[in-house]
C-alpha cells in the first residue's frame, strides 16, 4: 500500500530500489526510480486510493505495476516541453522496455512498466527530443 500524499513517491523509490539492489539483476535501476516516480506521481494526481505498488524483479528485467482505484486510464498528452506537466507518461514511452494501462476488475486500473539492461540510446533519444521540442518553443 502507498501512502496517498507526497510521502509514496520517495517510498516508492526506497522500495524499488532495495527491490532491484538485493536482486543482482541487469535492469536499469536508475530508469526504473524515474519511471515509478512519474507513474506513482500520476497516481497520486489523477487516480484514488487505494494505491498499490508491485515490483517483479527478473534476471535481466524489472516490472513495476501501481494501481490505483480509479478506473480512468491514462493517456499521452502533446504538452510544451516547456509545460509543468505531461512528460510522465512520454518518458515511458520513451524509455521503458514495454508499458501499458490495464482496467483491474475491483474498478481500479494498473499502469505498469518494464526497464531492462541500460540503453544510452533511449536516453539520448529522450534528451534530443526535449532539446528540439525547447528549441522550437523558443522560435
Amino acid at each position: 500500500m502507498l501512502p496517498s500524499t507526497a510521502d509514496g513517491v520517495p517510498a516508492a523509490r526506497r522500495f524499488v530500489r532495495e527491490q532491484m539492489s538485493d536482486s543482482g539483476t541487469l535492469a536499469d535501476v536508475d530508469t526504473a526510480l524515474l519511471l515509478v516516480s512519474e507513474v506513482v506521481t500520476n497516481a497520486l494526481l489523477h487516480g484514488s486510493a487505494p494505491r498499490m505498488l508491485t515490483v517483479d524483479v527478473r534476471a535481466d528485467t524489472v516490472r513495476v505495476e501501481v494501481a490505483d482505484g480509479s478506473p480512468v486510464l491514462p493517456r499521452v498528452h502533446g504538452f510544451a516541453a516547456t509545460a509543468a506537466t505531461g512528460r510522465g507518461l512520454r518518458l515511458l514511452d520513451s524509455l521503458a522496455s514495454r508499458w501499458g494501462a490495464d482496467p483491474d476488475p475491483g474498478d481500479g486500473k494498473v499502469v505498469w512498466f518494464e526497464v531492462g539492461p541500460v540503453d544510452d540510446a533511449a536516453w539520448e533519444a529522450q534528451a534530443a527530443g526535449w532539446l528540439l521540442e525547447v528549441g522550437a518553443g523558443e522560435g
